[in-house]
């Protein structure tokens, strides 16, 4: 039963990865990322609302590794 969430989480996982790489590509959502930063910093690593954070930071550092426009 774990395992089978695992794989789900991972599966919802890469859906989030990619509406965020969707999202990045708006200059408004940098600005958004940009002026939330010090927000982020202050939640727990482990924290569910931190989830989210992550995975857009995975998809900027993805998007400056492949040179796509726009990495915030």
């Amino acid at each position: 039963m774990v395992s089978g969430l695992r794989r789900a989480d991972v599966g919802h996982g890469e859906e989030l990865l990619e509406y965020a790489r969707t999202l990045l590509q708006s200059p408004l959502f940098h600005r958004y990322c940009e002026a939330s930063r010090g927000a982020k910093k202050g939640l727990s690593t482990d924290s569910h609302e931190r989830r989210p954070f992550r995975i857009f930071e995975q998809a900027v550092r993805q998007a400056q590794t492949r040179g796509t426009r726009n990495p915030p």
